[in-house]
Formats: C-alpha cells, structure tokens, sequence
C-alpha cells in the first residue's frame, strides 16, 4: 500500500506541472458532475468548491461508522452488503488484478474483457459458478493475504464518493487512469493523452488521494484513542 500511495503521489504531481501541447490544442476544456475545470495555452484552471461540499459530507457520515467497525472488518464488509453491493475475499486478489490493470478494492462497473476476466474471477472463485458476460457492475474484491480494515475503509469511502457522482467514476476517466497505471514503470505514461484526458485521469487519481487520506485520518484518531487508553490505564494501576 506504502509504494501504492507513493506512485499516487508522484502521478498527481506529474500530472499538475505537465505543459499543454499548445501546438495541437489551444483551448479545452473538461466538465463532469460536480467540477468543472478548464485549461487553455496559460494552464488556468478552475475548481468546483462543491467538489469539496461532498468530500466534507462524505467525511461526516462515515467516520462514526467506520469508527464503530474499527476492529470488526467482517462487520463492516456485512454493513457494505446491505448497500446493494457485492463483496468478495479473494486470495492473491492483488496479482489475479494486475493482469488486467485492476486493483484490489472498489471496483466500477466495467464493460468487455475487464468485466469478463471479473465476472470469471469472483464468478469461479467465490460463487462457485462461471459467470460470462462482457459487463460487472460495482463491486469490491479484496486480497486474503492482507490486513484487510483500511482496505475497506478506503474502499467504503470510494464508493460513497461514487454514489454521490463525484467525478472520476466514470468510464472514461477509469480507463485512462488504467492506461496510464498500466505504464506506471513506462517514462511515455500520457504519450497519446489529449488535455481532457489527464484532466479525467487527474480526478480518478484524486479519489484514491481521498479515500488514502481518509484512512490515514482514522488510523491516526484510533491510535491516539488507543494511547489515551493505554495510559489512563497505567495511570490507575499506579493509583491502586
């Protein structure tokens, strides 16, 4: 996860200081449900605060309850499932992913050979059945091999964000994203990319940002809550 989010990071900063081809496009612009951002030969650009409205909102409704399945991932992963959404444990989950430029976790619909080699997988894997068909809908796979809770967490808040439309969900911005982080080791990461694709790849980097900050942002809380404990504990026994 540690490199993961590192590769994250030094994408987005690639992506920010990335100058235009002014010589092929001199205007565009890229526009989804709640952002709206445009670029011309200056590099300006323009951000939604109501982006940030539904990040705040998000943040709000699933603190208590990730906070209250801290220690219970298979509470939380049952909570999920009354969303509507399946989920599934899948060992080496993580390699199995790779081949087709996934990754473990909150998974949008896809449509063709992506959503054929899922439905084969989870099909085969969990539910004991072949499953072929060319479109999955919104899922979650995770690796048995790994510590699972901020996995879900980060998970629970991508889909959250999904829900709400928040931009880079949608199937252009997943598929570039996959393009690019097929070449994560490749120096040409957005040869071929026109503005509005990185403006698209730029929001589906974004919400793994924000659901990686959220999860820091709770492991934090939850371990100070632990020190708090831990010592008005000691604090007690020195008492007595």
């Amino acid at each position: 996860m540690q490199n993961f989010n590192k590769y994250l990071a030094e994408l987005y900063i690639k992506l920010f200081v990335r100058k235009p081809n002014t010589s092929k496009i001199n205007n565009s612009f890229y526009k989804n449900s709640t952002t709206k951002k445009a670029m011309n030969s200056s590099c300006t650009l323009n951000l939604s605060a109501e982006t940030e409205k539904t990040k705040l909102k998000i943040h709000d409704e699933l603190k208590p309850l990730v906070k209250k399945y801290i220690n219970y991932p298979e509470k939380l992963k049952q909570y999920i499932r009354t969303q509507g959404i399946k989920v599934y444990t899948i060992k080496n989950a993580d390699k199995l992913l790779d081949y087709i430029n996934e990754k473990s976790g909150f998974i949008t619909p896809r449509k063709g050979f992506n959503a054929f080699y899922i439905n084969l997988l989870t099909g085969f894997m969990c539910e004991r059945r072949i499953k072929l068909s060319l479109y999955s809908k919104e899922l979650m796979i995770f690796d048995s091999s790994k510590k699972q809770i901020y996995e879900i967490i980060k998970a629970l808040y991508k889909y959250n964000s999904y829900k709400k439309d928040m931009p880079g969900f949608d199937e252009r911005a997943q598929k570039v994203f996959r393009t690019v982080y097929s070449k994560r080791n490749s120096s040409t990461l957005f040869e071929n990319c026109s503005i509005d694709d990185i403006y698209a790849c730029k929001e589906a980097i974004a919400r793994d940002i924000d659901s990686i900050n959220f999860s820091i942002e709770i492991a934090k809380e939850v371990e100070n809550t632990k020190q708090a404990h831990d010592k008005l504990k000691a604090e007690k026994s020195t008492e007595i």
